[in-house]
């Protein structure tokens, strides 16, 4: 994603402040198309290992992916299924993980 500068301005006119807040606003609509920033915190999520899990992730669509933000073992995490409620889990290692699903 491209880095989008604003210079500073002095706004003359309603014209000068009409273009400011179109700028503003399309890179504002750059970050909104962002997925990864379209995700939610799935904290405590606890694991057996070898076990599959069926964890609610609340995102009302299917995850495009997920990162491990946390976890109480030393583990890996792989996803088994995905839909647009939940996120199906398998680790290996007993712990709890925080995860954040996009």
């Amino acid at each position: 994603m491209a880095v989008v500068r604003i210079p500073p301005f002095h706004a003359e006119t309603q014209a000068d402040n009409d273009r400011a807040t179109a700028r503003v606003s399309a890179a504002l609509g750059s970050l909104q198309d962002c997925e990864l920033l379209r995700g939610r915190n799935v904290a405590g999520v606890a694991l057996v290992v070898g076990v599959a899990r069926q964890v609610r992730h609340g995102l009302g669509r299917r995850p495009l992916g997920y990162f491990v933000t946390g976890q109480s073992a030393a583990g890996v995490l792989r996803d088994t299924a995905r839909d647009e409620w939940t996120l199906t889990l398998v680790s290996t290692a007993t712990g709890s993980f925080s995860l954040w699903v996009f």
